[in-house]
């Protein structure tokens, strides 16, 4: 219930700008990070948001495999999740959207 709470100005916001009342804000991107495991200790962190535009927030090279990717999929992610999203905390890193680097 609490995170009900947490999120009940922004829904305001948004249902005000829907009806007309007030401009919008920011807003979501879409960004999405999904770890892919391609062997023990080793992921593709596949980052990116609507239409698919690869959006790396690591300076890392999207396309070849990384042990810290690993890391951050049985470490990292499971921290942030029980700790601080299910406790409604808010707070993600930036992403590069002006990302032009080879992810073939």
């Amino acid at each position: 219930m609490q995170h009900v709470e947490r999120n009940s100005d922004a829904l305001a916001l948004v249902l005000l700008a829907h009806l007309g009342k007030t401009a919008v804000e920011g807003g979501y991107d879409g960004y999405a990070s999904c770890p892919l495991t391609t062997a023990v200790g080793k992921t593709i962190l596949a980052e990116f948001i609507y239409g698919g535009k690869v959006t790396p927030t690591l300076p890392l090279n999207p396309a070849k495999e990384h042990w810290v990717g690993w890391w951050i999929k049985v470490t990292g992610l499971p921290l942030m999740y029980w700790n601080y999203m299910l406790k409604g905390h808010v707070w993600f890193p930036k992403h590069n959207t002006a990302f032009k680097g080879d992810v073939a």
